[in-house]
């Protein structure tokens, strides 16, 4: 079965908060707290990506990867969020998951590739992301991927956990 990637729409958002829970609980394991990935409510994700999805701003980009009819991916990105950016219209790849099954498949770089493409079309560069520093296999994608560590680091909170996170820039293309 072919994949394809199209971009995301209203429809899936809720398909995609339950994709993220999954994803989430497979790739977190053992980094955030069992209790947070517990916590995760497919449910109240979906009814909240739905709202948010309604109102998001105009620099936002969505994708979405299928096979064979059935969801096994998504990303999101947008303008950089923090106040530590390298250049005022930087991008940042907000969120990138793939199921554990369709890991290993291209799903992951093909969204990776359309996400960092649209942000640049959309005159967002450089495009920046940021990691949890123990999440190791994500570090090795991004960074076969043309991403590299740039030195930023901060904490994220994960209910009463606070995890260190690592930014990257993407240093190149493929």
């Amino acid at each position: 079965m072919s994949l394809s990637v199209r971009p995301g729409r209203l429809a899936d958002q809720r398909a995609v908060a339950a994709l993220r829970v999954v994803t989430w609980r497979s790739a977190y394991a053992g980094i955030v707290p069992a209790a947070y990935l517990a916590a995760m409510d497919p449910v109240a994700l979906g009814e909240r990506r739905v709202a948010r999805y309604a109102v998001r701003p105009p620099s936002d980009v969505d994708f979405v990867a299928e096979r064979g009819g059935e969801l096994v991916g998504f990303a999101h990105g947008g303008r950089y969020r923090d106040d530590d950016g390298p250049a005022d219209g930087a991008g940042e790849v907000y969120a990138l998951y793939v199921t554990p099954a369709a890991q290993g498949t291209g799903a992951g770089t093909a969204l990776l590739e359309a996400t960092t493409a649209a942000l640049r079309g959309a005159g967002l560069d450089p495009v920046l992301l940021w990691v949890l520093a123990d999440n190791h296999r994500a570090r090795r994608f991004y960074e076969s991927h043309g991403f590299a560590a740039d030195g930023t680091t901060h904490t994220w909170e994960a209910g009463d956990a606070a995890l260190p996170e690592v930014r990257y820039r993407a240093i190149a293309t493929r």
